[in-house]
């Protein structure tokens, strides 16, 4: 059996809220199968953006154990940290976070700010991400003359241009209007059916016709079958 790209086991998060400890996440256990396009759905406060955070690297459980492309990274050091989130994952937020006044493709290069890459391949990569998103007639544009939709693509071709193991999304079409919305789930899907291992944490239910797998968070539970 394949090992999961990306493991939470018996993962816990409490946060101090004045002299109360609350606990977001209690003992969650998922594994991301490679090329599954997974997403978790839940009410808010149910956990879902706490739990991509630890997915993504950006936080440390309280308890339990993250694991990418099987390394155990919950005790890694910020240097292995910081290296493992520019090289090995790509993350969608629902703010776009682009520098208006910057190109397309300048905001895509921003995402090899912290590699190893020689500048020709990451200007590559960058047109490369830019096609997949079907944004190459844009490039040259400054990114506060996009649509929402092209933004966000925009910002999909930045997760993506440095080929990560995982993209991980938050409400990334919580912003924009059904059209745009469905413009970025098919980039999505059509990156998912290149290989791409996806979870994406909603709230639209709608949306789910492009998973391949779908997880039901509530009070910090997965309240479904793995």
């Amino acid at each position: 059996m394949t090992a999961p790209v990306l493991s939470l086991s018996a993962v816990e998060k409490t946060f101090g809220i004045g002299d109360r400890a609350v606990r977001v996440l209690d003992a969650v256990d998922l594994d991301v199968a490679a090329g599954e396009f997974l997403m978790i759905t839940g009410p808010s406060g149910s956990g879902k953006s706490t739990l991509l955070h630890l997915a993504a690297l950006l936080d440390t459980p309280s308890g339990g154990r993250v694991r990418l492309l099987g390394e155990d990274m919950t005790s890694a050091g910020e240097d292995r940290l910081s290296q493992a989130r520019a090289s090995r994952l790509g993350m969608v937020f629902q703010r776009y976070a682009l520098l208006g006044r910057r190109t397309a493709f300048e905001n895509v290069m921003f995402r090899f700010r912290y590699t190893q890459h020689a500048v020709r391949e990451a200007r590559e990569l960058s047109a490369e991400a830019l096609a997949r998103v079907h944004l190459s007639r844009a490039a040259d544009r400054e990114a506060r003359l996009l649509s929402g939709g092209e933004m966000q693509r925009v910002a999909i071709a930045r997760a993506i241009a440095a080929r990560p193991a995982v993209l991980l999304a938050d409400e990334p079409t919580g912003n924009l209007d059904a059209d745009s919305a469905r413009d970025v789930m098919d980039v999505f899907g059509e990156l998912n059916a290149a290989g791409l291992s996806i979870v994406m944490v909603t709230h639209n239910l709608d949306l789910l016709g492009w998973s391949t797998r779908h997880r039901r968070l509530a009070d910090g539970r997965f309240r479904d079958a793995a």
